[in-house]
């Protein structure tokens, strides 16, 4: 029996990966998910964690802001349902509450937009802080002077607190309950995904399933063990209690981009309504952005314009997607090829390592999915 173009290419995707993790230099191991037109061609797992564990296809990481888009998911299937507009505002909103007036007068789509100007909430400092301080330090966090409408500035924390508080004052339950409900479910990540924290149950029971990420420093690498724990992992926040697997993120984009197709397809079209999902991949802001450090695009909650998002030259225009913490998880997906691509190294590396490293795994996936 011969063997197919794309059989040989999807062979060296794979020994990609192997290599990177027996070499140790930007990390120990990790998954990667990649599927065409909804069917999987790639789900694999190389390498061990931080703690030498052999990473497999259902091992759990802390993935960070690549869940940013589930509760975008989230914000849309409360528009669908008629509760909310992407041009409210927060104040209109959250009527019954004592807010300050720069956080009041904010609209949805510029907390989703990352044109809020809250962006300088430090996630160190979110996290040190004990639960119930972390509403006031969102809420007080503020623009710079000389802030302008329309600047854009990636906000890792202050934002999407908020937006979590918009969900939960109309859903009238945990941001992660709504969220699992309406988004999760119905995209079919089941066990495999788990955004705003996961329960103490959810905890209890995956606990066993949760790799540890490593620091690279020079020649050593750091398990990021805090990231294991409960207090981590059950952390009720929407943009840094996230937990996934590669798969689960891809079955997620799977989800959306059949959504989105024309026609659309899917359990998730029944969920959200096309032309709401549409505005959510769409570039909707860009400018220099001094979190990131470049000029580049956002949509409402996902990115766009990935090529500036450091995915490499070969994904297309209208491509959307999201990264995590240092580059170590990233996922988007492809509309002119069908293609979903989730992928999980578990080496945080610096910025410059990661200018090389994520646009040379997508530069091999394309060559060995699309190309052939």
């Amino acid at each position: 029996m011969s063997t197919s173009p794309r059989s040989l290419q999807l062979a060296d995707v794979e020994e990609f990966l192997t290599h990177e993790a027996e070499e140790r230099v930007f990390g120990t191991g990790g998954q990667l998910y990649v599927s065409v037109d909804g069917t999987p061609v790639l789900d694999l797992a190389v390498g061990v964690d931080g703690l030498d564990v052999p990473v497999e296809r259902d091992t759990l990481f802390a993935v960070y802001c690549a869940g940013m888009p589930v509760l975008a998911l989230a914000v849309a299937a409360l528009v669908g349902d008629g509760e909310l507009s992407f041009d409210d505002r927060v104040g209109d909103v959250l009527d019954d509450r004592s807010l300050p007036d720069h956080v009041a007068g904010l609209r949805v789509d510029a907390l989703l937009g990352h044109t809020a100007g809250l962006h300088r909430l430090s996630p160190v400092t979110y996290l040190a802080s004990p639960p119930r301080a972390r509403e006031g330090l969102a809420l007080g966090t503020r623009p710079p002077d000389g802030w302008r409408p329309g600047d854009v500035a990636y906000s890792e924390v202050a934002a999407w607190h908020v937006l979590g508080m918009v969900v939960e004052a109309l859903a009238g339950e945990p941001t992660r309950a709504f969220a699992r409900r309406r988004v999760l479910e119905p995209a079919g990540t089941g066990d495999d995904l788990f955004v705003a924290g996961m329960t103490d149950e959810e905890y209890d029971a995956h606990r066993g399933r949760i790799g540890v990420n490593a620091q690279v420093e020079g020649p050593r690498l750091v398990p990021l063990l805090g990231e294991r724990t409960r207090r981590l992992r059950a952390l009720s926040s929407p943009a840094i209690g996230n937990t996934a697997s590669a798969r689960g993120l891809g079955r997620l984009y799977e989800a959306v981009l059949a959504a989105i197709r024309t026609p659309p397809s899917g359990p998730m079209a029944g969920a959200l309504p096309a032309g709401v999902l549409a505005a959510l991949v769409t570039p909707q802001s860009h400018g220099a952005d001094p979190v990131m450090g470049r000029t580049c695009g956002y949509g409402l909650g996902f990115m766009v314009g990935l090529g500036e998002h450091e995915f490499g030259a070969r994904v297309g225009h209208g491509a959307f997607g999201h990264s995590g913490f240092r580059g170590m998880t990233a996922a988007f997906a492809d509309p002119a090829h069908g293609l979903v691509v989730a992928c999980h190294l578990n080496g945080s590396v610096d910025p410059g390592s990661l200018g090389y490293r994520r646009p040379a795994l997508v530069d091999t996936i394309y060559r060995a999915v699309v190309d052939p």
